[in-house]
């Protein structure tokens, strides 16, 4: 168990570490109670049988620290073999299955027959744009996203993982590689794609090990049931269980490329706190690359001192755009501890902005996060009263309307009632 506890303490935050060190403390207090009692029992029933009160005492001084050892080497092996138990059996290694291209490879396994044609008949794809604004040719991107076309296939953006140009190959999170048509070799066509990599941040070129058992963990259900998982979720944590095998380049990008372990989180953390970088270098929503390296951000004002977390509020609203992303969830967790009043303050202000640019998206995960927090914004409560004295007067023509319907949006309390992913049918 110590091993086990030293070992996550190496790993923690500061604030992390003082917890695993009081722990540590009343075992160790714990165990030598236990130890001193017991060898004072031993010794006195010694020292009586034997009507020598020397031999008590020096039973007593033996005992002591032979007993403690046995206590700790105990502990310790007794924790070790639980947690070999515990964890899931993986495969030294792992036989990929091999895919060529269709309308929508392997993944369409997902899906009934008529639900996969329904899903494509509702699709529509626009030109990929890069984070500057500039197309890439020969890829085209679903209007919500979540979809990408390449060379006439459709695969799900959170479930293609990697790209290796030369073997002309993509590789899915389930561990599958899907053998691209002999025309994506030529240079014009395998430069776009690679590009479209690029553009996402850091990508696998060949296929990570044990990408099954990790994705089956990252699951958590039924395979059969992936269509009605979140796949970002699911992404996000298939990625972080992949974190601790990725390089380390050291060149200060890897927060806003790729998704990080808990000791490189700490890493950055720590940089910050010995004044090295700022922490609002790290605060800018638009220099993540993608989805996924956003939750860094995240997690990284959980670690820092705390009278710098105010510098991550804007950041943190920035992530209630768009529910469908791992990072929102994360967001509303982390705003939930900051002081209600500049919270509150912030929803006011962004509500006004987001309905201003008729930004429906942005607003509905303001007010998923005010509901969470028992607020209602006055901002919104006064436009739907403004609403209803104008639909009285019969002056509806003069005030703004509000159409979001919040019955639709919080009637079962998940995220996923008001703003069904893309990737799911209506029953």
């Amino acid at each position: 168990m110590f091993n086990e506890l030293l070992k996550k303490a190496e790993k923690a935050s500061y604030g992390e570490k003082s917890k695993l060190a009081w722990k540590i403390f009343w075992m160790v207090i714990l165990i030598e109670t236990a130890t001193v009692i017991c060898s004072g029992g031993v010794s006195v029933m010694l020292a009586t049988l034997l009507q020598n009160e020397e031999a008590g005492i020096f039973s007593f001084c033996l005992l002591v620290p032979v007993l403690s050892a046995l206590a700790f080497w105990k502990t310790d092996k007794v924790t070790a073999e639980s947690h070999a138990n515990a964890r899931m059996p993986e495969p030294e290694e792992e036989t990929p299955d091999v895919w060529g291209y269709g309308k929508m490879p392997h993944f369409r396994d997902m899906y009934k027959r008529k639900q996969f044609e329904d899903i494509i008949s509702d699709m529509s794809f626009h030109p990929y744009k890069n984070k500057w604004g500039k197309e890439i040719p020969y890829i085209k991107m679903s209007d919500d996203d979540k979809w990408v076309r390449i060379l006439g296939s459709i695969y799900p953006v959170d479930l293609i993982v990697g790209y290796n140009k030369k073997e002309n190959e993509l590789y899915a999170i389930d561990g599958t590689v899907i053998k691209l048509p002999v025309r994506g070799r030529l240079p014009f066509l395998s430069e776009s794609i690679e590009k479209f990599f690029e553009d996402r941040g850091d990508y696998y070129t060949e296929l990570p090990k044990k990408s099954n058992a990790r994705f089956k963990a990252a699951l958590g259900r039924p395979l059969d049931e992936l269509s009605k998982a979140d796949w970002g979720k699911v992404r996000y944590q298939w990625e972080k269980y992949n974190a601790g095998e990725a390089v380390i380049t050291g060149d200060g990008r890897d927060i806003f490329e790729r998704v990080l372990t808990e000791a490189e989180v700490n890493k950055y953390a720590r940089a910050i706190r010995q004044g090295k970088v700022k922490l609002t270098d790290y605060m800018c929503f638009k220099g993540y690359e993608n989805e996924y390296s956003v939750c860094n951000g995240i997690r990284l004002l959980k670690v820092v001192d705390s009278h710098l977390k105010h510098n991550g509020l804007d950041f943190l609203f920035d992530c209630l755009n768009d529910v469908d992303e791992a990072y929102f969830q994360m967001a509303v967790d982390a705003l939930k501890t900051y002081p209600k009043d500049k919270v509150k303050a912030k929803l006011e202000e962004n509500a006004k902005k987001a309905f201003e640019k008729g930004n429906v998206q942005g607003l509905g995960g303001l007010l998923y996060l005010a509901k969470i927090l028992g607020y209602e914004i006055q901002y919104v409560k006064d436009l739907k009263k403004a609403q209803v004295e104008a639909e009285e007067s019969l002056k509806n023509s003069q005030v703004p309307t509000f159409e979001v319907d919040e019955a639709a949006m919080f009637g079962s309390g998940e995220i996923q009632e008001f703003s069904p992913y893309a990737y799911k049918r209506a029953d």
